[in-house]
């Protein structure tokens, strides 16, 4: 019959109910580092705005084309994305100016319109459309014919 040693089984017990240094170190990879980093230096040069940077580094990335107005196609091509429903930030920033300097010259205070305070009778111009998720992402396959001009390399096989 097999016995086992005393100093075996007491050491085999110390070990099981303590918690190796290993598993007791929060473990940090190169991320938190980084952050540790970002945090201490832009933190004293943004001050209180910095929070709000941190969170929109760390959040998803979006998606962006910038169309050559330059080109033959560049109708036809924004036509595709107002139809596959993404957003056109430069007529957006061009009505929060007007908004802006409207609101400065008649001399009264710019509120934000809440979302469902949003007016319906808007046309479907470049401006109205929101969502850019809808946007195909370079793993995707396009659906239409000859595949997204704005992922393929070159606008030649258009």
């Amino acid at each position: 019959m097999l016995t086992a040693r005393p100093c075996l089984v007491r050491a085999l017990l110390r070990h099981a109910r303590r918690l190796h240094w290993a598993k007791a170190l929060k473990k940090k990879c190169p991320k938190d580092h980084a952050l540790q980093h970002f945090d201490d230096f832009y933190g004293e040069v943004y001050g209180a705005t910095w929070p709000s940077i941190r969170i929109a580094l760390l959040s998803p990335h979006k998606y962006v084309a910038v169309v050559n107005s330059l080109l033959v196609k560049s109708d036809e091509t924004l036509g595709k994305l107002r139809q596959m429903g993404a957003l056109n930030l430069g007529s957006l920033y061009e009505r929060a100016q007007r908004a802006v300097y409207s609101a400065e010259s008649e001399g009264t205070k710019l509120d934000m319109m809440k979302s469902d305070e949003v007016p319906e009778e808007e046309t479907l111009d470049e401006s109205t459309f929101d969502d850019v998720s809808r946007i195909l992402h370079p793993n995707q396959v396009s659906s239409g014919q000859g595949g997204n001009p704005l992922l393929s390399g070159s606008m030649s096989d258009n």
